[in-house]
């Protein structure tokens, strides 16, 4: 497939994507009845997040877990969040990071008052204040 070509930009132009001029599949979506009915079930329970559905998987996803302390999240950034909480990460603290990475990743790291760093082949091995490695 071939990516159509790359819009001028123009100060003050206001420009629209056209989905249909898009080539590259960012996925292979396969949808069935099962996933129509799931998402009509949310959609009547008028609960689109947390609500019975998200407790009824997390409850099955703590059957098949070694323990039962997992909970459902929003997105990965609310997850990283709690990960770090977990593992008491705060001021002080070295998070090495890739400098490359989704900025979710440093802004959860300064948000808790620890300092990002970049891997360094310099910096190895890591410092006493380094707490947890990220990856990319």
């Amino acid at each position: 497939m071939i990516m159509p070509a790359p819009r001028n930009f123009l100060p003050g132009k206001r420009t629209s994507s056209n989905m249909s001029e898009w080539q590259i599949p960012l996925s292979d979506l396969d949808y069935g009845p099962e996933e129509l009915s799931a998402v009509q079930r949310v959609v009547q329970s008028r609960w689109l997040s947390m609500g019975p559905e998200v407790q009824a998987f997390e409850r099955e996803f703590c059957r098949n877990a070694a323990d039962e302390t997992r909970l459902a999240v929003a997105n990965a950034t609310a997850g990283l969040h709690l990960a770090l909480l977990a593992l008491k990460i705060g001021p002080g603290d070295e998070v090495i990071q890739p400098a490359l990475n989704f900025v979710a990743a440093a802004n959860m790291t300064v948000a808790l008052g620890a300092t990002r760093s970049s891997p360094t082949s310099s910096a190895w091995p890591s410092p006493p204040s380094t707490r947890c490695t990220l990856p990319g």
